[in-house]
């Protein structure tokens, strides 16, 4: 699963930008201009992938490719 958030979002709570992985203490991860599915993104690879909107597009295909080919062993 490929989860897509936005570094740039800054919440007006945390004066930080939100990452890839939201902390469970922080809200990024449930404001929708930051995140979707926050929560689940804490997973992390190899179920989950996380890719910035405001990266290049060449930086979110690399992200695709690293997902479609990493194998998930049972």
């Amino acid at each position: 699963m490929i989860l897509p958030y936005n570094s740039e979002f800054v919440p007006a709570h945390n004066n930080k930008p939100c990452g890839p992985r939201p902390d469970p203490s922080d809200w990024c991860g449930f404001l929708e201009p930051a995140h979707q599915h926050g929560p689940a993104s804490a997973i992390g690879p190899p179920y989950v992938y996380a890719v910035d909107v405001k990266s290049p597009v060449e930086t979110i295909l690399e992200v695709v490719d690293l997902a479609l080919r990493t194998p998930i062993q049972p």
